[in-house]
């Protein structure tokens, strides 16, 4: 029994050993299959353009990182940016090539130390604001006018120091770069156009930072102030010389009421008091009828031509120009006022008429402006 067991515990004499499936031969079919779908790959002409491309994407890609790392050493890309900052409202290109801080201190700096040189830019500007407000205007100005929009300030309103079409010459205008013997320093001089300026050259400071190059000031601030400033002259000319016209007109028709003013002045008491007593004289103008009332530009000088009263006296009293005008004014004085007044030998009195109003509607007056 024990031999029959056995017996039937070995293999069926029909089983084929070659058909059992050797070890790994599942992974080594797999890969095979892969290895015959592939099997293009063995062909020359593929691997040729396979390996150009991967090595023109890394030339590529080696390049635009060098060249993004690099770019802000490059003078021409400084320009190319702030064109592009202007175009494309973008304050974070511009604030990138312009070192903010450094431009408003330095404008700052030289126009405070310049501003008094020019009567004209001076006296039209007025009273210079505090260096932080000026800073603030310098930064909107900047921002308002990348984004596109208008800036508006009292300042720039009345001053028009900026021309309108600003942010459009940034974009338009011919930049010349010029090497200075600091090779970390460059000039970049722009023209602008203006109807005010007419031509304008500005001229700015790029310099080399750990950041790459930055504009860090106006080399030029002075040039642009005394252009400006002779603009405002012409303006200035051009307004006194319609303004003379206007008064000569008014002055004519004063004259057909008061004729050939005259004034004289001297010092004397009115009851323990101390006063300068102005009186003045007309000649009468026959050709009109109608009732007055006058004011006169009065000047005391002494015989040394100081000014000692520049004033516009206006009369109380109602004229007819028919009659001789007289009409006299007291001015009270303190006094040490008087006591001064008292070592001139000789006070002189200049008058002019400057106002007239008639009763018939006539009013005629060179103080209004």
């Amino acid at each position: 029994m024990a031999k029959n067991a056995k017996k039937k515990s070995k293999a069926p004499d029909n089983f084929d050993e070659e058909k059992l499936p050797e070890e790994g031969s599942k992974f080594k079919n797999t890969l095979h299959t892969i290895v015959s779908k592939l099997s293009f790959l063995k062909k020359k002409k593929f691997w040729i353009p396979l390996f150009l491309g991967h090595l023109i994407m890394f030339i590529g890609i080696g390049y635009f990182a060098v060249h993004e790392l690099t770019k802000g050493n490059k003078v021409n890309y400084i320009i190319s940016a702030l064109q592009d900052s202007f175009e494309e409202h973008d304050p974070v290109l511009f604030n990138s090539i312009a070192d903010i801080n450094s431009i408003s201190n330095n404008f700052i700096y030289d126009f405070v130390n310049e501003i008094q040189k020019y009567k004209h830019l001076f006296v039209y500007i007025g009273e210079i604001p505090e260096t932080e407000i000026i800073k603030d205007h310098i930064s909107l100005f900047l921002l308002e006018t990348i984004r596109g929009n208008q800036y508006h300030n009292e300042f720039y309103d009345r001053t028009k120091f900026i021309p309108e079409d600003f942010a459009e010459q940034i974009l338009n205008t011919q930049y010349d770069i010029v090497r200075t013997d600091d090779p970390e320093v460059y000039k970049v001089i722009a023209t602008f156009h203006d109807p005010k300026w007419e031509t304008l050259q500005v001229k700015l400071e790029l310099k080399k930072t750990p950041d790459g190059f930055k504009f860090m000031k106006i080399l030029n601030l002075d040039e642009i102030m005394s252009v400006y400033n002779y603009a405002l002259e012409k303006d200035y000319q051009m307004l006194q010389s319609n303004k003379n016209l206007i008064n000569d007109r008014i002055s004519t028709n004063i004259k057909k009421y008061i004729n050939n003013p005259q004034c004289s002045v001297q010092l004397g008491e009115i009851a323990d008091k101390k006063v300068l007593f102005i009186e003045l004289t007309a000649e009468p103008n026959t050709a009109n009828s109608n009732v007055i009332s006058f004011a006169a530009n009065v000047r005391i000088t002494n015989d040394e031509d100081e000014e000692i009263l520049h004033n516009d006296l206006k009369s109380n009293k109602l004229f007819l120009p028919k009659t001789p005008i007289q009409t006299s004014w007291n001015i009270e004085l303190d006094e040490a006022s008087f006591n001064q007044l008292a070592k001139n030998k000789n006070l002189i009195c200049k008058t002019h008429a400057v106002m007239v109003n008639a009763e018939n509607g006539d009013y005629f007056d060179i103080r209004k402006k």
